[in-house]
């Protein structure tokens, strides 16, 4: 699922950078299956919004979890009005449940909400 999800996202980033101006996308793209904000939200109703889960894919060697996760927030950056609400990594980086040293995930989280903001 993460590898699928990976892939569709360098596809649109890929797409994206051809443009000479990229458009904002058009509502039905997420029924197609264009929209990379779609896919996230899509990934996280899959998971019932549930932090433990996203907690293991961030930490697990097994998934491509955390190299989607920074290229969608970086994506994020540029089109902030894709996606409005923030992810559960607050409240996991506040508990210190992650097993790694989180600051270059959490700078970029920083710098992403303050553009929603």
């Amino acid at each position: 699922m993460m590898e699928a999800a990976k892939a569709l996202l360098c596809i649109y980033l890929h797409h994206r950078q051809q443009e000479t101006s990229p458009a904002p996308l058009p509502l039905w793209a997420c029924s197609l299956g264009l929209n990379p904000h779609c896919h996230f939200l899509l990934l996280l109703r899959s998971l019932a919004f549930d932090h433990r889960v996203l907690l293991d894919f961030l930490i697990s060697t097994e998934t491509c979890f955390l190299e989607y996760f920074v290229r969608y927030l970086r994506l994020l950056r540029t089109d902030p009005e894709g996606f409005r609400q923030p992810v559960p990594v607050w409240r996991l980086h506040s508990k210190k449940l992650f097993p790694y040293n989180p600051n270059s995930l959490m700078k970029l989280l920083t710098e992403t909400q303050e553009l929603l903001i």
